[in-house]
Parts: C-alpha cells; structure tokens; sequence
C-alpha cells in the first residue's frame, strides 16, 4: 500500500532540503506550514559582466584549458576535435596542433583537456585519454610524449590517469 502509515521505510528515510530550496521546488501542498521566503544566499555576489571577446564559435567542440603564450596568441584544448586550437588576439584561427590518434602512435591526440606553453614557446598538452603528456615546439612540430596510463601514485611520477590540466611557469617548469 502508499499509505504513509502502512510503509514500513517511512521512519528509516531522511531528507535534508535547505529552507530557501525547499520553498522553491515544493508545490505539492503537503509541506510544512511555515515556507522560507526564496531567497538567492548567493545573489548579493552575482556580477554581470560583458565579455571583451567571443571566438570560436563553429570551430570548437568542447574546450577545456586555455592560456596565453608569450607570443600573445592563446591557445585552446580543443578536446573533442583532439587538437590545439591556436588563436591571435582578435580571436581568428591561426593553426590547429595534433590529430586524432591512440597510443602507442605517437603525433597524435585523444581528447585533450590541458595546455600550457613554456617561456621558450614549446606547447605542453595534457593528452587526456592517452594518458601522457605530448610535446609541441612553438611552430607546432611534434616533439615527444611521455607517460603511460596507470595510477598516477607518487611512487610512479609518469603514470597517469587520464590528466586533465596542466601549467607551465615563468622558468618552465611543468605541473
């Protein structure tokens, strides 16, 4: 039966709802009396901003990282089309980095979610589903890879699981 009364779950079940979500979902009239006014707890931080440049539209397919190069172009994971999308500062395509692929092939990309460029230019990509990193020069030439996929535990620094992000600082160290 559904009868509340005959259900014998109905005192082993909780629900925590917070009171201004709880007023905002709830309309099925056998709520508590008393209904928390809705109320945003998030709204007096809410700034509208207006961006300075839009770009890639049409040419990106779910992009991830992006960052600047010291060349001033920016360049972008470009995840499900498994490249680097490389962009100057008005937001035109200048040259895409990689092609689809699996590992063990090496100039190859397989949905790549991070990139950051070193001081001298070189483009570091976190190759996701690989599991390793890639290497680019500047002009975009492959370079190298390294890692394999295993568990990533300290004990194994070039075992990776699937990286997601990665960055370059100013003396070209990776992390």
């Amino acid at each position: 039966t559904f009868d509340l009364n005959q259900w014998p779950l109905a005192d082993r079940m909780r629900v925590y709802i917070r009171k201004d979500t709880f007023a905002q979902i709830w309309d099925y009239g056998v709520a508590a009396t008393e209904m928390a006014e809705a109320i945003d707890p998030y709204a007096k931080n809410i700034r509208q901003m207006t961006p300075d440049l839009t770009f890639g539209q049409g040419q990106l397919n779910r992009p991830h990282q992006i960052t600047i190069g010291s060349d001033g172009l920016l360049y972008v994971a470009d995840s499900i089309n498994h490249r680097i999308a490389v962009f100057d500062q008005e937001g035109q395509l200048v040259r895409t980095i990689g092609k689809y692929g699996s590992a063990p092939q090496t100039d190859v990309l397989n949905e790549p979610w991070g990139v950051g460029v070193a001081p001298d230019g070189t483009i570091d990509v976190a190759d996701t589903w690989n599991s390793r990193i890639a290497q680019y020069t500047a002009e975009g030439s492959f370079i190298k890879t390294w890692g394999y996929e295993g568990t990533g535990i300290a004990t194994d620094p070039l075992a990776f699981w699937a990286p997601r992000a990665i960055a370059v600082d100013p003396q070209g160290l990776m992390y």
